[in-house]
């Protein structure tokens, strides 16, 4: 397997709600990229865990990627660390050892939310990559 994908959150399981659609994306990609969900149980946590790793925030106040660019960034290399922030955000310290923030909006959406949107622009861009009708 090329691709090898981290994502690290505080907070529980994915909920149910959105649980399947989040499966299903994985399964999409699973065979070109190997995620895995690191969920953790404080900020504390995260912080230890993310010590010596280089790691990607998604924040608001992060850099705006089209999926055309993202594509190109997350291609661009095979080991990724993606970082969601939970229900109170990011901890100042993740955040200042970020290898850099990425934006997907303005907008403040629920922690939840993010993860379903991450793993669908993984998705998105690994199909743009390949050329695919899915992006048009």
């Amino acid at each position: 397997m090329g691709y090898q994908i981290k994502i690290y959150l505080v907070g529980r399981r994915h909920p149910a709600v959105l649980a399947d659609a989040i499966g299903s994306y994985e399964k999409r990609i699973k065979g070109h990229v190997s995620l895995e969900w690191v969920i953790l149980k404080s900020d504390k946590e995260l912080e230890e865990r993310l010590a010596s790793k280089e790691y990607y925030c998604f924040d608001v106040l992060g850099k705006d990627y089209t999926s055309e660019s993202f594509s190109k960034l997350l291609t661009s290399k095979m080991h990724w660390n993606f970082v969601i922030g939970g229900a109170s955000g990011l901890p100042k310290e993740v955040v200042k050892g970020a290898r850099a923030l990425i934006s997907f909006s303005k907008f403040t959406f629920p922690h939840e939310i993010v993860r379903l949107l991450v793993v669908e622009q993984i998705y998105r861009a690994f199909e743009i990559g390949r050329g695919s009708p899915y992006h048009k």
